[in-house]
């Protein structure tokens, strides 16, 4: 530990872990914001000819608000984790103060981000089984679709 200062290195990782708890947070809102509108939307399939279809539709739609809410809790956890290494003096005088804390601050900040990453990696994982509802939905409506425009009138 070289210098009188903290490391650049933890600062630097402090404001990647700020800008991605930032964009989490605007992810996190933006879905609740266009979920929200989608479910009135989506009742327009709530009709005897368009209900096949409705399961497969709002199965992936209710995948989309919980990824929200995890992205909303990783942005919290990375921004705990930055407010843990900014509450801990890591200039070098402040590290040899007190070495266990200094330790056991940086430990609980890699746990919270490893938290985050988990997380993310479920809800990515969540989503990812929407693509065959979608497929399924796309497959019936267009089943629909081709069914209505052969019937006579």
């Amino acid at each position: 530990m070289d210098g009188a200062g903290e490391p650049a290195e933890l600062t630097a990782m402090r404001a990647r872990w700020n800008a991605a708890a930032s964009q989490y947070r605007k992810v996190s809102q933006w879905l609740a914001e266009h979920m929200s509108a989608e479910w009135p939307r989506l009742a327009t399939l709530l009709t005897p000819d368009l209900v096949d279809s409705a399961r497969a539709r709002f199965a992936a739609l209710t995948r989309t608000p919980s990824a929200g809410n995890a992205y909303a809790l990783v942005a919290s956890l990375l921004s705990t984790a930055t407010q843990a290494l900014a509450n801990q003096d890591f200039t070098p005088t402040g590290v040899r103060r007190d070495r266990a804390a200094a330790a056991n601050m940086i430990r609980t900040s890699a746990w919270l981000v490893d938290a985050a990453a988990a997380e993310v990696a479920k809800a990515s994982s969540s989503l990812t089984l929407s693509d065959p509802d979608w497929t399924e939905f796309i497959h019936l409506i267009e089943t629909r679709i081709a069914t209505h425009d052969h019937q006579p009138n």
